[in-house]
């Protein structure tokens, strides 16, 4: 989308300024997870609780465009410090996100067999 241009429908809720891109999550559709207790979206901010009560959850502002991995990766190789994103850890991403194109396309739950606790590090 070039700047400037007014856009409609989703356009428009995509539309930010360059400045305020940092800032915010990154929008990749919209994604609604069903729980036991209420239901959840992603905001440009955070997380929205849709249960008892609605409420937002903000995400702390990290490094963008897979800066920590690879500062993870440099930490490793030249300082010998454990790295959290591992084989293993892409593994049990690549299962979850298949497992949500799997869930939609059969409308089913997927049981997930790879999941790997988080690495302290």
């Amino acid at each position: 989308m070039t700047e400037g241009r007014i856009g409609h429908g989703w356009d428009r809720l995509l539309h930010r300024p360059q400045d305020d891109h940092d800032r915010r999550q990154p929008f990749f559709g919209l994604t609604v997870v069903t729980c036991e207790k209420g239901d959840m979206r992603q905001t440009v901010d955070g997380i929205m609780i849709y249960g008892n009560e609605k409420r937002e959850v903000p995400i702390e502002r990290g490094v963008r465009a897979r800066k920590a991995e690879l500062t993870e990766l440099y930490e490793a190789v030249e300082k010998g410090k454990k790295m959290s994103h591992d084989g293993r850890w892409g593994e049990a991403t690549l299962e979850v996100c298949l497992a949500i194109l799997q869930s939609a396309a059969e409308r089913r739950e997927i049981h997930l067999k790879h999941q790997v606790p988080v690495i302290d590090r």
